[in-house]
């Protein structure tokens, strides 16, 4: 006979609080699991189960903002949160109807807590939602469930998942005791000391200084740097101060202060010498060298003096082990910690033993400190003759601290790492070495992003600064993992040969997709995941594909075919009007398009994404998976976009809006985002170049870059984050639209100025966003990742015009260098399994006419397909092509014989794209099967260079702007905007037997002036007749 005892009993559900009720619960209290939830938590004083104060029931108030999203929040992943993260919005009130009812909070202490409030990127922990009696059996959901399951638009899915949860959960068979909130509590308790020993080997001998070197006087300081590592990020200012660190998700350290004799650091310095690997500060007589582990949560400091005197060093710090947002200042409850000056140590840790941190010297030290609530601030002091070291070093998720610490093998494997990566990657070398140095710089910088954070994984965080008072007190900068921001980024890791970091990024974003198919917005390194981004899921398609054809690794799509098909579900369900757009009112920000123009229900910079992505998994499924039925939908899908994007369009204007309203009536504010559309070649032909000159003009561009919308838009301020500042991100978008219409020297302008930016203010980095009037910072971050990865995309994909498709085995090159560049040679361009390379140089001879021979030279270890097309001016003429292939195969060379092509002129040139400055050169594709060597010669009686940005800070901009040139009437007529009544001057070459009207030209500069008033820019037209 079947055992009854066994069977558990189901789960009983009650949201009232009716006698009926009250009498089903009150049979099965202590027997079997019972969920009250709403109206029915009332009951609990009634039955006896907790007091009446315990339970505060109040109306629920819709807050004021985007959105007002409700749900629950678990300390640690509790399993009634299982696939959902550890919380999860169930609420989202702005698509309810007035009044949204009432929830309870828990404010009693016999139950345990399991859950508080979730609100917009935040929690509440005075707000208990969810609470306990395991005694009883009863779990108690004390709001933001209804019985109603429409009422949970658009989180059905998760409140589906979360309910299944929770009946397995109250039907366990286990006592196993899970994570629940703990009472508040906080503040330092010393304790004997408990730390096992360490050995510190000094640095012996400094690495050799790199190619990124930078070297600052004192008077060129005081401004950010860091040194960081994966698991380590270390701010710091250039004139000797370390400010926080961050052994993620812990902060560690809030500053540290070095005195020498007693004087700070900062008031000793002479220069500061910023490597990758490590920060030197350097006084009269002492070195103090700073540097992060490359792979390690430590933070090395070590103090070299000239003399042989004895010294006194003191560090003075602080330290709260916080734990990175949205945790509150309480998380981790009291901290400990213990003291052994004959080591020299002093360490502390939290309750829970999640973060241990040990500070620790070469030598016995005299140790103070003093805590105020979760605040320590401490001192060590210790005499010195020569040389000192000192470490920081972290354990998280129960790690142990390392037993010997050697910092010249550290030190010298971090330079080494960053050289490696130098050398895997592409390499981009120009006749012109600050160019080269501001490539790699960019490349390193943005490396810098890729982290690990046990115990969630690696991926990429957003940008780095030091945390601020209020709501930014524990975010240090935008130092956790964004979906958006990590997916603009891996586009430039693809396009400079780093798959790898790519790879770890997509599977992280895989790991925390939402159930519902949605991509994150922001998972902090605490581990508390957003979902708050409409972009992220299209842009995540578009990474995956982009991955695809980078590697060629079918496998990787078969083993994540599903959450790639999800996340195509996902974006196709926004579309809830069926116009085909899908929409950012219910997905989420776009962001970028955000602030006061965050007005679209269905933005244009979204749909192009969703278009582009849509038309490449199209062109590539058949050759990665033989299911017709995705690509069936993906091609419904596609058609649906593809009718709508023209509604964007104002034809009055010629020119494509914002976005679509809720009443589907276009939003025309003409802003930046359509050059990603232009990029993605999903808006082409003449209104494309429209859009691209109009990037060129004064009203859209600075000397530093791109400003979000134009200054005649209406909505213009210079300072506003979205509404006309300067983020170099948009300024990576102008370029690259500019590339892809030809706009060939503002495009290699605005490069450049992303670029330089990193000369000034925190030497090394590129800012998150600047000032749209004078060149200043206006936003967070002085070190942003999308910022250095955007100043390198337009020259991959622009300059070099570098795109492979390792699934079909062929290649695009369709470079655009400018006359400013003489010599280029890129290694290291991959293609799935092969390497290629490309050499190129140019000669000109001024005679009666400007004669240029360009000469490039491709090279691949393997076979592939290659599609070369490479621009010229749209002024040349006559045209001569020569192309000559060498095969290797098997040890045997052969040589093909060489095809000449000749043009009258760029209008002969068959099916070009004919841009703003130039005219793409279409050859048929070939077999590269070892080496390509084509020539190009033309003349053209004029050649401009692009203009190279330089600055001067909290001034605002004086360069001219190169809009184009068009002949009329016999002559080539170049428009130009410049500041009124000051001369101004262009580079380039001119015929001998041509005229120059407008401007003076003499020995390559042309020189001019803008008539109007000197605070504003004015058209200018310079002549060139012959």
């Amino acid at each position: 006979m079947k055992d009854v005892k066994t069977e558990l009993p189901p789960v009983l559900w009650i949201g009232e609080n009716s006698t009926q009720a009250r009498n089903d619960v009150k049979q099965r209290i202590g027997q079997a699991p019972v969920v009250l939830f709403g109206k029915a938590v009332e009951m609990l004083p009634l039955l006896g189960i907790d007091n009446p104060e315990a339970i505060k029931t109040e109306p629920i108030e819709k807050v004021e903002g985007l959105w007002d999203k409700r749900g629950f929040q678990s300390y640690r992943n509790h399993p009634i949160f299982d696939r959902l993260h550890g919380g999860f919005y169930s609420t989202l009130l702005d698509v309810l109807t007035p009044p949204y009812g009432e929830v309870s909070l828990y404010q009693g202490e016999k139950a345990k807590i399991l859950a508080v409030e979730k609100r917009y990127i935040d929690y509440l922990r005075n707000r208990a939602v969810i609470w306990e009696y395991p005694v009883e059996k009863v779990l108690c959901i004390g709001g933001f469930i209804y019985p109603e399951r429409q009422k949970h638009y658009p989180y059905e899915t998760l409140v589906d998942q979360f309910r299944a949860n929770v009946e397995t959960y109250m039907l366990r068979r286990s006592n196993e005791e899970y994570p629940v909130w703990p009472s508040i509590s906080g503040g330092f308790s010393e304790v004997s000391p408990v730390f096992g020993g360490m050995t510190l080997e000094r640095i012996r001998e400094m690495p050799a200084p790199s190619p990124l070197r930078m070297t600052l006087a004192k008077n060129q300081t005081g401004y950010y740097t860091n040194t960081s590592g994966s698991r380590i990020l270390v701010n710091a200012r250039d004139d000797g101060s370390i400010q926080e660190v961050w052994a993620h998700p812990y902060r560690i350290i809030k500053k540290i202060d070095i005195e020498i004799d007693g004087k700070p650091l900062p008031s000793l310095l002479k220069k500061t010498i910023l490597e990758p690997a490590y920060v030197q500060f350097e006084t009269e007589n002492a070195s103090v060298v700073v540097f992060a582990g490359i792979d390690k949560p430590l933070l090395g400091i070590q103090l070299d003096v000239q003399d042989t005197e004895t010294h006194e060093i003191t560090l003075r710090y602080e330290t709260d082990l916080r734990i990175s947002w949205p945790m509150d200042d309480d998380y981790s409850g009291k901290r400990h910690y213990s003291k052994e000056p004959d080591s020299g140590s002093v360490c502390f840790w939290t309750a829970d033993h999640r973060c241990s941190v040990c500070i620790k010297t070469d030598r016995p030290a005299q140790i103070d400190g003093i805590a105020e609530g979760n605040l320590w601030q401490g001192t060590l002091k210790y005499t010195m003759q020569k040389s000192f070291c000192v470490v920081l070093c972290a354990a998280i998720e129960g790690e142990e601290f390392p037993k010997n610490i050697s910092f010249d093998g550290e030190i010298h494997r971090s330079k080494e790492y960053y050289q490696d990566y130098l050398e895997q990657t592409i390499k981009i070398q120009t006749d012109l070495p600050d160019l080269n140095r501001h490539i790699a710089q960019a490349m390193i910088a943005t490396l810098k992003f890729r982290a690990e954070t046990p115990p969630l994984g690696t991926g990429i965080l957003a940008g780095f600064a030091n945390s601020r008072p209020g709501w930014n007190r524990s975010r240090p900068g935008y130092a956790w993992y964004f979906g958006r921001d990590s997916e603009w980024i891996s586009l430039a890791f693809l396009s400079w040969g780093d798959a790898e970091t790519v790879r770890e990024n997509l599977e992280l974003l895989i790991r925390y997709q939402e159930l519902t198919g949605k991509i994150y917005h922001e998972l902090s390194t605490s581990g508390v995941v957003h979902y708050d981004a409409a972009d992220s899921t299209p842009l995540f398609l578009l990474t995956a594909i982009q991955y695809l054809k980078h590697t060629g690794n079918i496998e990787w799509y078969k083993r994540y075919k599903n959450n790639i098909i999800q996340a195509v579900k996902y974006c196709a369900s926004t579309d809830t009007d069926g116009d085909g757009c899908i929409e950012n009112t219910i997905a989420g920000h776009g962001w970028i398009e955000g602030g006061g123009l965050y007005l679209s229900h269905a933005s244009l910079y979204l749909n192009v994404i969703w278009h582009a992505a849509l038309k490449e998994w199209i062109a590539l499924l058949p050759s990665l998976d033989e299911n017709p039925g995705f690509l069936e939908d993906l091609s419904l899908y596609y058609q649906k976009v593809d009718r709508m994007l023209p509604k964007f369009f104002n034809h009055e204007k010629m020119r494509y809006g914002l976005g679509i309203d809720k009443q589907g009536n276009r939003i025309d504010y003409f802003a930046v985002l359509p050059s990603v559309g232009i990029y993605l070649r999903n808006l082409s032909g003449p209104i494309a170049l429209a859009h691209t000159s109009d990037f060129s003009r004064n009203d859209c561009s600075t000397d530093w870059g791109v400003r979000m919308i134009g200054k005649s838009s209406g909505v213009y301020n210079p300072g506003g984050y979205h509404e006309g500042s300067v983020w170099p991100l948009f300024t990576g978008m102008a370029a690259l639209s500019e590339f892809a219409t030809g706009t060939t020297l503002s495009g290699f302008t605005h490069v450049c100025a992303s670029l330089n930016d990193s000369d000034y203010y925190a030497k090394g980095y590129i800012h998150e966003v600047l000032h749209g009037e004078v060149y200043k910072s206006a936003g967070v971050c002085p070190h942003q990742g999308w910022s250095e990865s955007m100043a390198v995309l337009p020259l991959t994909e622009g300059v070099i015009g570098f795109f492979p498709n390792a699934l079909k085995e062929s290649l695009t090159l369709s470079p655009q260098i400018p006359a400013n560049l003489s010599q280029l040679s890129v290694t290291g361009m991959k293609c799935g399994g092969a390497n290629v390379t490309m050499d190129y140089e140019r000669k000109q001879v001024v005679g009666a006419m400007v004669e240029v021979r360009q000469r490039y030279r491709i090279r691949s270890d393997k076979p592939l397909n290659l599609d070369f097309s490479p621009y010229i001016p749209k002024q040349s003429g006559p045209i001569a092509v020569s192309v000559r292939l060498r095969h290797t195969e098997r040890d045997n060379e052969s040589l093909i014989p060489e095809t000449v092509y000749r043009y009258k002129s760029c209008d002969d040139l068959p099916v070009s794209d004919r841009g703003n400055h130039s005219v793409k050169i279409s050859l048929p594709t070939d077999r590269l099967m070892g080496e390509m060597v084509v020539e190009i010669t033309y003349e053209t009686p004029f050649e401009l260079k692009a203009v190279i940005p330089v600055f001067i800070e909290h001034e605002p901009s004086r360069l001219p702007r190169i809009l184009g040139w068009e002949k009329r009437n016999g002559r080539w007529a170049i428009e130009i905007e410049a500041p009124g009544n000051r001369e101004v001057t262009l580079e380039g070459f001119v015929g001998e037997k041509c005229h120059v009207k407008g401007a003076t030209y003499r020995e390559g500069r042309f020189y001019c002036r803008a008539e109007g008033a000197e605070n504003e820019y004015h058209p200018h037209t310079i002549e060139i007749e012959g």
